[in-house]
């Protein structure tokens, strides 16, 4: 059996779109593996697998009911259903001459059906298919619930996407700032207190990284009193309005949305002075040290997600 021809450009495009997602070869995870199991159950068949089709083979992120991890793709039905739109069913692969060698036949299968993995640019990558050793067909209902889970290893797909990036994005986030002469923490907005200290704060502040964290209220609480009240309602005004915020005592402090160009002022706490900077969707804040307590405002400015010192 060979599989449909497809034009060398499409082909190209939806390899590299493939690759993109890097998944092949990946260990397994539980949410594909939920998703076949789920198919299975629904189609009531022995066998499911969601398979990426790549250049040479098909390989199967995750599978129930069979021990193999890829066949050749010129002998793949999963392949061939790349070139359907919507549910591809074969109901005796067996008796069709076109696919009686295929893989399917003789892993000693006759019943398939797969839906296309499409990516949001349009590329099939792959499939969620069901397998079966009687010939057979889904009902409209099953034909739907297959659609419903390829849509789900396609979200699926999508975020491991994103986790992977905005993990690469932190580590070299905290690279770059971790080279920074002050101290530098970040906050989601609405959150309790930030999720990253980075290492000078402690030898700054006197606090560690684990302090600041423990406690929602440690910063309200290291605050100085004389500052304490001003500042705590001037963080409630910027992360509710997500505007501006200046305070005259800080000598320009400045609240802005991130990656917009923030003034800095002078924190005043009970161990020492530091100017900071914050920002409001994603809290970063700056401190360096300052022997003086409250001085003049120095201007930082953002560079994507890196603050620098003008």
């Amino acid at each position: 059996m060979r599989t449909a021809p497809h034009d060398a450009e499409t082909e190209a495009a939806r390899l590299e779109a493939l690759l993109r997602y890097r998944i092949l070869d990946t260990p397994p995870e539980q949410a594909f593996d939920d998703l076949v199991d789920l198919a299975a159950t629904v189609c009531s068949t022995p066998v499911a697998a969601i398979a990426f089709v790549a250049e040479r083979r098909a390989w199967l992120k995750a599978k129930h009911g069979v021990d193999f991890s890829e066949f050749p793709r010129d002998s793949s039905l999963a392949a061939e259903a790349l070139q359907h739109g919507d549910v591809f069913v074969v109901r005796d692969a067996l008796v069709d001459e076109r696919y009686r060698e295929s893989a399917v036949v003789l892993a000693g299968f006759r019943f398939f059906a797969g839906m296309p993995l499409i990516s949001p640019e349009g590329h099939a990558i792959g499939t969620v298919c069901v397998l079966d050793e009687r010939p057979r067909d889904l009902s409209p209902a099953q034909e739907d619930a297959l659609r419903a889970i390829a849509r789900q290893a396609m979200g699926q797909l999508e975020l491991r996407r994103v986790s992977e990036a905005e993990s690469f994005a932190r580590y070299r986030f905290r690279a770059l700032v971790e080279q920074l002469p002050g101290g530098v923490y970040i906050e989601d907005l609405g959150a309790s207190s930030g999720s990253y200290f980075s290492p000078p704060i402690e030898r700054m502040t006197g606090y560690s990284a684990h302090e600041w964290e423990s406690d929602p209220d440690f910063f309200s609480r290291v605050l100085h009193p004389d500052d304490r009240d001003r500042v705590l309602r001037a963080f409630a005004h910027a992360h509710e309005t997500h505007q501006p915020r200046r305070m005259a005592r800080w000598s320009g402090f400045k609240m802005t949305p991130t990656l917009r160009e923030t003034t800095m002022g002078s924190l005043s706490t009970s161990r020492g002075s530091w100017p900071m900077q914050r920002f409001a969707s994603r809290t970063s804040s700056s401190f360096s040290n300052s022997a003086r307590g409250p001085s003049s405002a120095s201007v930082h400015r953002t560079i994507g997600s890196v603050v620098s010192t003008a």
